[in-house]
């Protein structure tokens, strides 16, 4: 066993660590969803912010996947951003038209802000992404054909 292990190159042993990493953020990330919907269940309203966060781990272990291209990688961290933007965006919603977000967790006041700071973010962040991924902006060493 030993001797298998020495004759594996520097560069295919760090892209087996790369994807053990990659593998263990996505059980993990999994594992934590799965908790966090069983939590929603309950009626915990601020298990959807779990589920969003480790629903963000999830993708970045994905993305992590030693196979993945460049440009895939940006199409779901694209997805991922505006997603979330988009839920923080509902939150801010529910809040501006009166709905209260009953939490034992977090004053439905925090949650808000939190959300608000996560469409600016998040948001900003998926639009300027969207932007760097057309193809003329995209540099020749990371732009492949499809």
């Amino acid at each position: 066993m030993v001797g298998k292990r020495n004759r594996r190159s520097p560069a295919q042993r760090r892209a087996r660590s790369e994807l053990r990493s990659a593998l263990a953020l996505i059980i993990v990330s999994s594992v934590f969803v799965v908790l966090g919907a069983m939590l929603a269940l309950t009626g915990e309203l601020f298990a959807i912010v779990v589920v969003l966060f480790f629903g963000a781990c999830l993708l970045a272990g994905l993305m992590r996947l030693p196979s993945m291209s460049m440009r895939v990688r940006l199409r779901l961290l694209i997805i991922g951003c505006l997603a979330f933007a988009a839920a923080c965006a509902a939150i801010v919603g529910f809040a501006i038209m009166g709905v209260q977000i009953g939490s034992t967790l977090v004053p439905p006041s925090v949650l808000t802000v939190l959300a608000a700071v996560g469409v600016v973010f998040f948001g900003g962040g998926g639009v300027l992404l969207a932007l760097r991924m057309r193809p003329n902006r995209m540099p020749p060493e990371e732009s492949e054909p499809e």
